[in-house]
């Protein structure tokens, strides 16, 4: 699942919520609930968040 290896990946990179959200340009909140898979993947803002947060992490946006 995406949350799931999000927070590895994150875990990997020794990378904090606050950190991954000022390199993804989205806010905490949002990786929060991705994380605690409060927020479901979708709609078009989504799809630019997600790539944002594969830069961020440098990986591919299949690899979340």
């Amino acid at each position: 699942m995406f949350s799931d290896r999000l927070h590895k990946l994150m875990y990997e990179k020794d990378i904090t919520q606050i950190e991954l959200s000022i390199m993804a340009d989205t806010t905490e909140a949002t990786i929060s609930r991705y994380l605690s898979k409060q927020r479901v993947l979708e709609e078009n803002k989504t799809v630019m968040i997600l790539c944002n947060i594969a830069k961020a992490l440098n990986v591919t946006v299949d690899s979340l």
